[in-house]
């Protein structure tokens, strides 16, 4: 094999521990979350690496592969995996979850998933024009 293939495999494989990492932070708030607002919370780490690998490690609403990113003046990672509630007069349970870029799941928690479409919509379309 060679350097530069063992080199990127090495960085695939630390890229999705981070991922884990992230998601695995992530259900322990869903927990503490869910008990405080008196919800249920039923989701394991076996269900968000499920979840991870049917959509590619990738953005659930956007396709957006997650990514790391430098701390600059942002408190959080917008690139960063989370966990989003469908519906959320239910709790974190499977069929009721997927895993959201982070910046994606904060405008749809203010503003619902069709402002993300919206936006994503009339971005491509001005952008395409020249």
């Amino acid at each position: 094999m060679k350097i530069a293939n063992m080199i990127d495999e090495i960085k695939d494989h630390d890229h999705k521990a981070w991922i884990r990492r992230s998601l695995y932070r992530s259900l322990s708030d869903c927990k503490k979350r869910a008990k405080r607002k008196k919800i249920t919370c039923t989701l394991t780490h076996d269900d968000l690496d499920h979840l991870m690998f049917i959509n590619f490690d990738r953005c659930c609403v956007t396709g957006m592969k997650f990514r790391r990113r430098e701390k600059e003046h942002h408190l959080r990672n917008p690139y960063a995996p989370s966990i989003d509630r469908i519906d959320n007069s239910i709790g974190y349970n499977t069929g009721n979850v997927r895993i959201v870029a982070s910046c994606v799941n904060n405008a749809m928690n203010e503003w619902g998933e069709d402002i993300i479409k919206e936006i994503a919509t009339s971005y491509k379309n001005w952008n395409t024009h020249p």
